[in-house]
């Protein structure tokens, strides 16, 4: 029902990686490798302006893998956001730009975050499934690699959980 939204490659990512949102917010190209990425950072909006901050946790910190379906995703991010570069629209002087960010609205700027939501419900509304918050895609994320047979340490390091415990408990 989103591919083809502009905002495909970032579900697709945070359905692929199972990122928080805000951490899939403050990715930025030098983050993104040919076969993993970096999750570092998270953007946050504060007091109306964006802010690259710390992750949740130390354990946040980590690398993940990039399966076929987020390969995929970055790619077409990388090609549609060349299109927006080329166009009149783009502003390199906005805030946030200097970041490089992997996901940017067609002008450059930062995402907002209840934005991106509101976009991912309406989506869902609009192709009859039930409506649920964009960390829900987090939830799934970890089911399915779960469903697939892998261990609940590596979720759990995938995920960025603070500890194992934390997977079982919600994931079980």
């Amino acid at each position: 029902a989103t591919l083809e939204h502009w905002l495909w490659p970032l579900f697709a990512l945070a359905l692929a990686t199972g990122m928080r949102q805000g951490e899939l917010l403050g990715l930025s190209w030098e983050d993104v490798g040919d076969d993993t990425l970096l999750v570092r950072r998270q953007l946050q909006r504060i007091d109306g302006r964006y802010h690259l901050v710390p992750l949740k946790t130390e354990r946040s910190l980590r690398e993940l893998p990039l399966s076929p379906l987020a390969r995929e995703a970055l790619a077409v991010q990388c090609a549609q956001q060349a299109e927006w570069r080329a166009t009149p629209l783009w502003d390199p002087t906005k805030p946030g730009a200097q970041w490089q960010l992997v996901f940017t609205s067609h002008a450059g700027s930062p995402l907002i975050g209840r934005d991106v939501t509101r976009s991912f419900q309406t989506l869902a509304a609009a192709a009859g499934v039930p409506v649920v918050r964009f960390h829900d895609l987090r939830h799934t994320a970890a089911t399915l690699l779960l469903e697939q047979g892998v261990d609940v340490a590596t979720v759990s390091r995938i995920l960025g959980h603070t500890t194992i415990a934390t997977t079982v408990d919600r994931y079980g």
